[in-house]
């Protein structure tokens, strides 16, 4: 299974296999079912590659909601006189995507779930649903240079804001949240304390070029990527089973 970036936004949604769109009701699913093409050498599923899960079915969730897959709600970002809403549902299509996954697969034995960037941080927010569903089965978890979103290392009001618009107090277990609002720490914290056993491994750079244009954004400043991944290092090293593999440069 792949949490996927926003590339699939325009181009997944028109394929004929995918049923989807971003509005996040009980039938309204972003993500497909499909196996990629064998004699694809670009793909990571590609048999042609000899990769270890190159035979393996595959199941998307594409994004299209714009919340890293943390959102529950819609917000309206008009003018006060021209409305523009926008329905930012991330968690609630990936839980009823993760939930169709254990449908298709009852009987599965081995799972890996993998999330590139937004789906980085998806799959590490997400956790919860990912465990619920194949929590039995082999499985590990990969988040590809999603940054965790640490308030104490950016603009806390910025960051408040965007988890108020975003709904993520909404999306979130009681037990991650801490008060009336929530931060990556308490992700990664719940997840250590909950999930020690879970194999999940987060690969990033410590001047990811991606994160540090979105960090700017919400206040922060040249150090604020190494400082974050510095720090859910920590979080993680409580945690038997998760893994991390940080390198120096600008690569996402």
């Amino acid at each position: 299974m792949c949490s996927s970036d926003l590339v699939t936004c325009g181009c997944r949604l028109k394929e004929k296999n995918c049923k989807g769109s971003n509005e996040g009701g009980d039938g309204a699913l972003t993500s497909y079912l499909s196996r990629p093409p064998a004699d694809s050498q670009t793909h990571p599923w590609s048999q042609e590659r000899q990769s270890p899960i190159g035979s393996s079915n595959y199941f998307e969730i594409v994004y299209c909601t714009g919340d890293v897959f943390t959102g529950f709600g819609t917000s309206d970002y008009g003018n006060g006189i021209i409305p523009l809403k926008v329905k930012h549902v991330g968690a609630k299509n990936f839980e009823l995507s993760i939930n169709m996954a254990k449908k298709l697969f009852p009987k599965v034995k081995k799972v890996v779930v993998v999330g590139s960037s937004a789906g980085g941080v998806g799959v590490t927010f997400n956790l919860h649903h990912i465990v619920r569903n194949f929590g039995e089965t082999n499985l590990s978890v990969i988040n590809d240079s999603g940054i965790p979103i640490f308030g104490k290392y950016l603009d806390s009001h910025k960051v408040e804001s965007v988890v108020k618009k975003w709904h993520v107090m909404e999306a979130a277990p009681t037990e991650m949240a801490k008060g009336d609002s929530i931060d990556f720490e308490d992700v990664h914290r719940f997840n250590s304390e909950r999930f020690s056993h879970v194999k999940y491994g987060m690969l990033a750079a410590d001047q990811d070029a991606v994160f540090q244009m979105f960090f700017g954004l919400l206040g922060g400043d040249e150090n604020s990527v190494k400082y974050s991944i510095e720090r859910a290092a920590t979080l993680m090293d409580s945690a038997s089973s998760h893994r991390y593999f940080f390198d120096l440069g600008r690569w996402h």
